[in-house]
């Protein structure tokens, strides 16, 4: 009787300490530990929800007119006014041309092509895997013009691809491109039983591979070599045209048929040195007043143009 009644009593004094408690209004404490205190957090970006600064290469298509006269013409006046420089590599021999352009010039490079269409901007980012820029499908004994002259191309998909990624140097920034011009065949010569061995399906062309680095300043353009024809003398047959090249099946216009497509490989070097914080264009000035960041050395202890993961070569 007595354990009986010492629980009745218990079980009372809790009642009544439950309905003092909420008489009084006790409810948890809402300061947040320390530990799990959240960290102060910038209005611009949690006003937008994004990061607007990028580091890494973009890729822009233009497709411009497809008269070759007009394209070579472009090239040339191109080079003449300083805008951009040719780039000297194995990838002529398969007629693509490669220019070394001032970014801020671009604007004017694409007036000389008679307006390029709308075209799409793609983000690469900072990649170690080679991506394709443009490829076509090769039936079998495929004949194209090459080095001068003609020869038959296996059967496959014929790819340019590309890799690169943005790094600082000691008084700026630099990008590191490589290209590869090769031939995926339609059928696997054999399996490896072996799962962990990755075999590299693309072969690479003679000439098909080129690393290039380019400074803060500049973009990459890569089009056709345009061929013109000669002009036909009156009253005799049409000139009889060489096989087309590599270059002008890789830079068709498709989805537009009179239109030739360029590439344009343009770097970004936001907030890539140190002490450089990224400004958000989005936000005000004065929700971003700041006081000035105190003067730090730009010298970057071991930059280097070896790509950031070395994962190792992916098709």
């Amino acid at each position: 009787m007595k354990t009986r009644a010492v629980r009745v009593n218990a079980a009372l004094a809790l009642l009544l300490a439950s309905v003092a408690c909420g008489a009084a209004g006790c409810a948890p404490s809402k300061r947040p530990s320390s530990a799990g205190a959240r960290p102060p957090v910038d209005p611009a970006r949690e006003r937008t929800g994004r990061v607007t600064t990028t580091v890494g290469l973009e890729l822009v298509r233009w497709h411009v007119t497809l008269d070759p006269k007009v394209r070579q013409s472009a090239i040339a006046r191109i080079e003449e006014s300083g805008a951009a420089t040719r780039i000297a590599s194995d990838l002529s021999r398969d007629g693509i041309v490669l220019l070394r352009a001032k970014t801020a010039r671009l604007g004017e490079i694409a007036a000389l092509f008679e307006g390029p269409r709308a075209a799409r901007r793609t983000a690469l980012g900072q990649t170690d895997a080679f991506a394709d820029l443009a490829t076509v499908e090769l039936g079998r004994d495929f004949v194209v013009f090459s080095g001068s002259r003609p020869e038959r191309s296996s059967e496959g998909l014929l790819r340019l691809a590309m890799r690169g990624w943005c790094f600082p140097t000691v008084d700026a920034a630099a990008a590191r491109i490589e290209l590869r011009l090769g031939l995926t065949p339609n059928r696997l010569a054999g399996v490896s039983l072996d799962p962990s061995a990755a075999r590299e399906r693309m072969t690479d062309l003679p000439g098909g591979r080129l690393k290039l680095e380019l400074a803060a300043d500049e973009s990459l353009i890569l089009l056709e070599a345009p061929f013109v024809p000669p002009e036909a003398e009156k009253g005799a047959e049409p000139p009889a045209l060489p096989p087309p090249t590599r270059a002008a099946l890789l830079f068709d216009g498709r989805p537009f048929p009179d239109r030739a497509l360029v590439l344009v490989i343009e770097p970004k070097f936001a907030d890539i040195l140190p002490g450089s914080p990224g400004v958000d264009p989005t936000a005000r000035d004065d929700v971003n007043e700041q006081p000035a960041p105190e003067p730090v050395d730009a010298s970057v202890d071991g930059a280097t143009s070896e790509p950031p993961d070395s994962g190792g070569e992916r098709p």
